[in-house]
């Protein structure tokens, strides 16, 4: 071989280095595409029918999403673990999204203003992770569903109904569910989030250390309770998981929208909807395991929102999404919020 030859095999090792060192690590993919255990975005989610889904236990928390004709259940600890799951509902694009810091789960429209947006986690900010959308590059609060920094500054994502509850209660809601599949390259990141989840620190006075909040700690509850977080216009409430388990039905107004909240104790499931039913203000108490009855009419109803039977059988009542996360977290970025307390109504 020529010296010729020689030197020209040279730089083409030379050049293809180069490339290699200069390349930016690929993130996202169908399984995070990273080196650290499949961790980053999931853009490609597959899943299998509800009676396929032999990885999931009926006890397991899921996020239950139905639109357009279609319902799939996301595990807590793929979703904490990838943090953000990129999928869609029929011609809606969505993102499905759990902050294992503050244990915050949100989904989202992933378009603003017509334009689909493709986000990826990268850093935290006030204890709670941020996300950069690849076509703009605005940064993102993920509790807020907020851009607080680049073109899209100001902007908000909007959250799509979703339900935090078991498995077992999901698949009986929705038996056409699909499931999401776990990563067989994440499955040691999954084991972290069992292990992140069982050990959280719930209702004391303490929280994460991964960066410093935005503001400072709001002390009306301990940092680590659970909240149960509603949102109608600019009014916001923060609902003690803990008040909720003791107080099954709550009635109660927030802003001027009457509200209830109903907790199903056997699931650790919280629906919330709006208490006007046309012109009429309904009062609800348990009646019986999974029943409700209205003062009004005496109507019976479901955790749901659904009436099975008496005068109002077959209407429904609004649904308001419960947005479930810790309190420093809920309190930082909804400063304005009020706190339910059972002695204070």
């Amino acid at each position: 071989m020529g010296n010729a030859s020689l030197r020209a095999i040279g730089l083409t090792v030379l050049l293809a280095a180069s490339l290699c060192a200069q390349a930016p690590p690929q993130r996202g993919g169908r399984g995070g595409g990273n080196a650290d255990n499949g961790r980053g975005a999931l853009r490609e989610p597959h899943f299998v029918p509800a009676r396929q889904a032999d990885f999931l236990k009926d006890s397991d928390l899921v996020i239950g999403v139905s639109e357009n004709a279609v319902a799939k259940a996301y595990s807590r600890n793929v979703t904490a673990w990838h943090h953000v799951i990129h999928d869609t509902f029929g011609n809606m694009p969505v993102i499905v999204t759990w902050c294992s810091l503050c244990n915050t789960p949100l989904v989202f429209r992933s378009e603003v203003d017509g334009r689909k947006l493709t986000f990826e986690r990268t850093d935290n900010r006030g204890n709670n992770f941020v996300m950069v959308d690849k076509e703009t590059g605005s940064t993102w609060q993920q509790l807020s569903g907020q851009a607080f920094e680049g073109p899209m500054k100001g902007k908000r994502l909007t959250i799509v109904p979703f339900l935090i509850t078991t498995w077992a209660e999901w698949r009986a809601r929705n038996p056409q569910t699909l499931a999401l599949v776990p990563e067989a390259a994440s499955q040691a990141g999954y084991a972290q989030m069992v292990t992140r989840f069982a050990n959280m620190p719930f209702g004391k006075d303490t929280m994460p250390n991964r960066s410093p909040l935005v503001r400072d700690l709001d002390k009306r509850l301990p940092a680590s309770e659970q909240v149960v977080g509603l949102e109608i216009g600019d009014a916001h409430k923060a609902y003690p998981v803990t008040a909720l388990r003791n107080e099954t039905v709550v009635n109660d107004k927030l802003g001027s929208t009457p509200v209830v909240l109903i907790h199903a104790a056997a699931s650790d499931t919280t629906t919330a909807f709006s208490r006007t039913l046309g012109a009429r203000t309904l009062t609800f108490k348990a009646a019986g395991a999974g029943a409700f009855v209205d003062n009004e009419t005496g109507s019976r109803w479901n955790a749901y929102g659904e009436s099975t039977a008496g005068s109002l059988r077959g209407q429904k009542l609004e649904r308001i999404v419960p947005q479930p996360g810790l309190w420093f977290a809920w309190a930082e970025f909804y400063p304005d919020t009020h706190v339910y307390s059972p002695a204070a109504r």
